[in-house]
């Protein structure tokens, strides 16, 4: 849950005040996107997201 906290405060103060025009209006967009799938993708498939974790570890010498 606190990383989640720490996330969720990073995303705040990257995003606020909102880029008023210019490329880095589409920025904070992208980023949700890709955030939200993420998390689309994590709940919709529990047990590929585990075997990723587990391989991902096991690359990274279970560290």
């Amino acid at each position: 849950i606190g990383a989640l906290a720490v996330l969720g405060y990073t995303v705040y103060v990257n995003v606020v005040p909102y880029p008023a025009e210019g490329p880095a209006r589409w920025f904070p967009v992208v980023a949700g996107a890709v955030l939200a799938l993420g998390v689309i993708l994590v709940l919709a498939a529990p047990a590929y997201a585990r075997r990723v974790g587990e391989r991902l570890t096991s690359v990274d010498g279970g560290a």
